[in-house]
């Protein structure tokens, strides 16, 4: 059972000073900005990482009004990489 699990894991590294999308389950809604679920945005950010605590949790800058916590799990990180005009998440462009 492992082994089928880990095939859909892909392993992730970040650096401190990286810049990030945050992805934010849909139960919390401190962030809530939209009436709904579905249109609101997917991911929230650019944020930057402050300290990486072991190689699954990172700590980030985050606003100073947050009510939640600053230390994420690396499945909810995507790294932003720029290529000129183009922003770039994951590999996926976006304009």
């Amino acid at each position: 059972m492992d082994h089928y699990i880990d095939l859909d894991r892909m392993p992730r590294e970040f650096e401190e000073r990286d810049t990030v999308f945050l992805s934010i389950p849909k139960d919390l809604k401190t962030l809530k900005t939209w009436k709904s679920y579905k249109l609101s945005p997917r991911y929230y950010g650019p944020w930057k990482i402050v300290k990486k605590i072991n190689s699954f949790a990172y700590e980030l800058d985050l606003f100073v009004g947050c009510k939640f916590h600053h230390v994420f799990h690396v499945s909810c990180l995507r790294k932003i990489l720029h290529d000129g005009d183009n922003l770039l998440v994951d590999g996926l462009i976006w304009f």
